[in-house]
């Protein structure tokens, strides 16, 4: 449910980054169509943030998934809840950091990847 919801709150951000960039643009007497802010680089460094934001986690969603499921099957189901949940906050700081840039991205990506790293040993030690 987390995870749900979570992408669903990325993909109204990018939404509204984009509405948000068009509507700041059209103020001027010859600012960018809404299809120049959506799909190319008028949307600025907001609009950048808000695609990342999705198409980070939908990069993302396969692996950590996949793990969650494992990780709960074959070791804990509890303790999976637990990683789940750390990870879905990681991953909800992913549009703040991105925006601020290195180094601060890494605050998100780090303990994400750390996090299914450790399930998928985890998951190997428990099997092998």
């Amino acid at each position: 449910l987390g995870f749900v919801l979570l992408y669903y709150i990325f993909l109204f951000f990018q939404s509204w980054t984009k509405f948000h960039m068009h509507t700041k643009s059209a103020t001027t007497s010859h600012g960018p169509s809404l299809t120049a802010v959506k799909y190319g680089q008028a949307g600025g460094k907001l609009g950048l943030t808000g695609d990342r934001t999705v198409g980070n986690m939908m990069e993302q969603a396969i692996p950590f998934v996949l793990a969650l499921w494992l990780y709960a099957w074959v070791v804990d189901v509890q303790h999976g809840a637990i990683l789940g949940w750390c990870w879905l906050v990681a991953r909800a700081a992913y549009p703040f950091v991105f925006y601020r840039g290195i180094p601060f991205l890494l605050l998100s990506t780090v303990p994400g990847y750390l996090i299914l790293f450790y399930m998928y040993y985890a998951i190997g030690a428990k099997i092998l």
